[in-house]
């Protein structure tokens, strides 16, 4: 499995990029339904919605990424210096709305398969 977001055709490509919300974050949701542990630390999130047709939108599959360590500063160089990274997954049972309430900024940029737009600057005309 990969850190990188992929789809069956890869139609579009591109990056994204969150602000953990101030206070009550995905973390801490996690560990009040009790799906994350104390010494656990969220390291990725995925997010995959599919299957849409005729502009109706399925709700979203949501897992979240753990790893185990004493503290963040463990996890950070202990273990994702591992290759592959251990990592637990957590299904995290909420919709679309919830989740992104989790952050306090969330944006996502698709670009076009085979274009390499995410290297280069735009203007608007």
């Amino acid at each position: 499995m990969s850190f990188k977001a992929s789809v069956q055709y890869g139609d579009f490509g591109g990056t994204a990029a969150a602000d953990h919300a101030d206070i009550n974050g995905l973390a801490d949701y996690l560990r009040s339904q009790g799906l994350m542990r104390e010494n656990e630390f969220l390291i990725a999130v995925e997010l995959w919605i599919g299957e849409n047709h005729a502009g109706v939108v399925r709700p979203p599959s949501i897992r979240a990424l753990v790893v185990e360590a004493p503290d963040y500063e463990g996890a950070i160089s202990d273990v994702l210096a591992q290759d592959p990274v251990p990592v637990r997954a957590i299904d995290a049972p909420l919709t679309l709305e919830q989740f992104i309430g989790y952050f306090k900024r969330f944006a996502v940029t698709l670009t076009i398969r085979g274009s390499d737009l995410e290297c280069k600057d735009y203007r608007e005309i």
